[in-house]
Parts: C-alpha cells; sequence; structure tokens
C-alpha cells in the first residue's frame, strides 16, 4: 500500500525534486515522501521571496516554492485526464508567482491541483 494514502484528507506541502525527479511531499514533522502524480484540493501556491532572490543572486537552485493543499491521492500516473485543467509553472528568473503558461496571468489559489510529470495543472 502506497505510503502517501495515510496522508489523503491532510494538508500537505509539495516542490518538484530535481535530484529524485519527482514530487517531495512534506506534512507536519513527519518523513518527507516522494510521488511521481498527485491530485489536491483547496491549493494556494506560495513563493519564499528570500529563497527567491538567493536564486537569482547565486544562480544556484533551492527550494523556495510550493503547492499547498489537501492530498487527494497519489501515483495514478496518466489516469487523469488534463482537458479542462490550465497548466501552470513557476520560474524564479521571470517573477516571483506561478502563472498560467497559456496567459501568463498569476496564480495564487485553485479548487484544484494535478501534479505529474513536472507539471502543475489547475481546474
Amino acid at each position: 500500500m502506497n505510503e502517501l494514502n495515510q496522508l489523503r484528507g491532510k494538508k500537505v506541502k509539495i516542490h518538484y525534486n530535481l535530484h529524485k525527479h519527482c514530487f517531495s511531499v512534506k506534512y507536519s514533522t513527519e518523513p518527507m515522501r516522494y510521488a511521481s502524480s498527485l491530485m489536491l484540493t483547496d491549493v494556494s501556491f506560495t513563493v519564499n521571496e528570500n529563497g527567491r532572490q538567493q536564486v537569482i543572486h547565486e544562480k544556484c537552485k533551492n527550494v523556495h516554492a510550493h503547492v499547498i493543499g489537501i492530498l487527494l491521492g497519489a501515483d495514478f500516473e496518466n489516469m487523469v485526464e488534463t482537458e479542462g485543467f490550465d497548466r501552470v509553472t513557476y520560474n524564479p528568473y521571470k517573477r516571483g508567482t506561478f502563472y498560467r503558461v497559456d496567459s501568463e496571468e498569476s496564480v495564487a489559489t485553485a479548487s484544484m491541483a494535478l501534479l505529474r510529470n513536472k507539471e502543475v495543472w489547475i481546474a
């Protein structure tokens, strides 16, 4: 049984792990968990501006941007379609917020998010 199932219904904090090539999932003080895909509800997007400025200044990546939400499920791969979802991205060199890929509109919250293949999709 996937250990992430224990976190269903809990508020988690997620970032993309460049070393493991998957999403790192943090809940409270528990050990980090990892997943290739996640579905969240009640989602917010956060960027630590000090961390962002450090990236810009040092040109070296660090963890300073997160997707936070209630975990609905994990590791379902391509079972969920992205049709009807908007793709969201984050680039610390471009701006200090997550934003929609198509319109470049900043995004702070979403009712639902699908994270898979390094990408974030919102509804």
